[in-house]
């Protein structure tokens, strides 16, 4: 409708500007005053200037608006294309996030950096074993544990009893923790923190070496080695597994997506698209800059002819004084 309009504009101007041309074509150049006063080419000239100027805003309006209802159109555009992939977007990322804390990136086989962890286990009877592995995670927080051991007791029924105490705590060297436990005033509760848990334990018989007198601890101390680091590449096969799974997974997924909007949603996006292309139709610019230059031609026209007066009017006057 905007387009015929413009249509229906231009060719009506076109009109009137064949009107004026014959009119200019027809002028009696000798039938004229050549007087001061404003000759019928001045007073066309003035009116085509009017004309040019509506022209000329009339361009810029239509040039801004069609500028405006563009940005109007991509944007509605873009957030109809948002509305179409967010789901998808949405289901690829939860099943990435799924696998990741599975411990796998599906198709990108990672490498892992194993620490050398140390494990050193004492106790008051003098023993002492160290352990040696190597862990793929460097924890920050290592913990050591003490085990306290409260001295057999034989209760009424024969048996005897013992209370253990467990410590977690990450304070003091391996020196130090030796020196601690050998002491008989030690005041486990202030070096070490209130006991993570108890547990207690009952025998019929004691084995050699439990002491009804004395009290037996055990320290496991625990340290990572920074320094001593191996790197291994993950196994393809595995990572590839966990790629396909992801893959399989996804595709149910997105099945499952378009499933549910076929039957649920209306939503169409190539509609969508045609839709706001027909609200959001460009205006011609080009027909009304076209008819511009046409208007300029005929004041150049009008000029020529005004330029023509003013040479009979000097040859006129000339002649008049002679």
């Amino acid at each position: 409708m905007k387009k015929q309009l413009n249509y229906q504009l231009v060719s009506s101007i076109k009109e009137d500007l064949y009107e004026v041309g014959e009119k200019i074509e027809k002028l009696d150049f000798e039938n004229r005053s050549v007087s001061g006063e404003l000759s019928i080419s001045g007073q066309l000239e003035a009116e085509i200037n009017q004309e040019l100027e509506v022209i000329e805003g009339k361009i810029e309006q239509v040039s801004k608006k069609n500028i405006k209802e563009a940005i109007i159109k991509n944007v509605k555009i873009a957030l109809r294309f948002v509305q179409l992939v967010i789901p998808f977007v949405i289901a690829f990322g939860a099943s990435t996030a799924l696998f990741y804390f599975l411990g796998d990136i599906p198709f990108y086989p990672e490498q892992e950096f194993f620490y050398k962890h140390h494990e050193t286990t004492f106790d008051t009877l003098g023993n002492e074993e160290d352990k040696e592995s190597f862990i793929s995670t460097n924890l920050t927080d290592v913990h050591n544990t003490a085990y306290f051991s409260t001295k057999w007791e034989q209760k009424d029924d024969g048996k005897y009893y013992r209370t253990i105490r467990q410590y977690d705590f990450t304070e003091y060297t391996l020196e130090e923790l030796k020196e601690m436990i050998n002491d008989p005033n030690l005041n486990y509760e202030q070096a070490f923190g209130k006991a993570k848990g108890n547990s207690y334990i009952a025998k019929k018989e004691l084995d050699e070496g439990d002491s009804t007198e004395k009290p037996y601890v055990q320290v496991i101390f625990r340290y990572n080695d920074d320094e001593d680091i191996i790197l291994r590449g993950q196994d393809m096969d595995s990572n590839l597994i966990y790629g396909f799974l992801w893959l399989l997974l996804n595709i149910i997924l997105d099945v499952g997506i378009l499933a549910i909007r076929s039957d649920c949603s209306m939503f169409d996006f190539g509609e969508c698209v045609r839709d706001l292309k027909r609200k959001y139709r460009k205006e011609d610019v080009e027909a009304l800059k076209k008819l511009l230059e046409e208007k300029k031609i005929t004041v150049n026209r009008v000029a020529r002819t005004d330029e023509k007066y003013q040479e009979l009017s000097n040859s006129s006057s000339k002649a008049t004084k002679k």
